[in-house]
């Protein structure tokens, strides 16, 4: 077995509007992920779960941050290269 398995989760070139849908898609189902671990945390244990809450701050500034760059993307009719690998190792 592999000790560490990378995955090509996005490689290509694509428009604004085909950026605009990938990128928020996702970052807006890891902020709801974690959004339901918050709650679900706080129904079990009764207290709040920090991890969970700074990354979706965290997320929510990315997608600020990422909204700019894709308005700035569309106003100039540029195109935009993506690539994301996502990087899986065993923990021992």
């Amino acid at each position: 077995m592999k000790e560490e398995v990378n995955v090509k989760l996005i490689d290509g070139q694509f428009t604004s509007a085909e950026a605009t849908s990938i990128l928020l898609t996702l970052l807006n189902d890891k902020i709801n992920h974690h959004t339901v671990e918050v709650l679900s945390y706080k129904e079990r244990h009764g207290k709040e779960e920090t991890h969970s809450r700074k990354r979706v701050e965290e997320l929510n500034a990315s997608v600020e941050e990422l909204k700019i760059l894709l308005n700035e993307a569309k106003k100039t009719s540029k195109s935009l290269m993506i690539k994301s690998e996502i990087k899986i190792c065993f923990l021992d």
